[in-house]
């Protein structure tokens, strides 16, 4: 058997990609699965290997994997889990045709200011007496992970918290 003669194109085509941009996403919330926008990766003549690191990659509507087979012109999307602290940051990286493109993944601030609470007024309380009247129960929402509660009055008032002390 006579072995195939190398191709006089071969030396011709184009095997590096152009340069890729995927742009960052900012403001994500953390834990969560976020996908990147698609980007079109050109400037090479045959099909390539295209590997991720630190997510996922797919080609167009297909499987999300760690490497994928890029034609010239497909458009790749990189998937990933933001961070789980927050404003903190992560990069995914997608190589191709010995070119790089990373997209960064950044989680949003923590809110720590929780909606307003109003308490109705407890009748029956003589102020200055030895005995204290509680309020009914609130639930504190709008905001994320632990907050400081402190009660601002001149009087002397208590609070609890799912029912501990006082």
């Amino acid at each position: 058997a006579v072995p195939d003669a190398p191709d006089p194109n071969d030396a011709r085509k184009e095997k590096t990609a152009d340069s890729i941009t995927f742009a960052p996403t900012d403001g994500v919330d953390p834990e969560t699965t976020i996908a990147s926008a698609s980007v079109a990766i050109t400037g090479f003549d045959d099909p390539m290997t295209g590997t991720v690191t630190n997510g996922l990659v797919k080609v167009g509507s297909g499987s999300w994997s760690a490497s994928v087979t890029v034609a010239p012109g497909d458009s790749v999307s990189l998937q990933t889990e933001s961070p789980s602290g927050f404003e903190t940051s992560k990069t995914v990286s997608f190589s191709v045709g010995g070119e790089t493109g990373s997209w960064g993944v950044s989680t949003r601030p923590q809110d720590t200011m929780p909606d307003a609470v109003s308490f109705p007024q407890v009748s029956g309380y003589f102020y200055r007496t030895v005995s204290y009247r509680a309020s009914s129960v609130r639930s504190i929402t709008g905001f994320d992970g632990p907050v400081t509660v402190s009660v601002s009055s001149s009087a002397d008032h208590r609070f609890r918290v799912n029912g501990g002390s006082w």
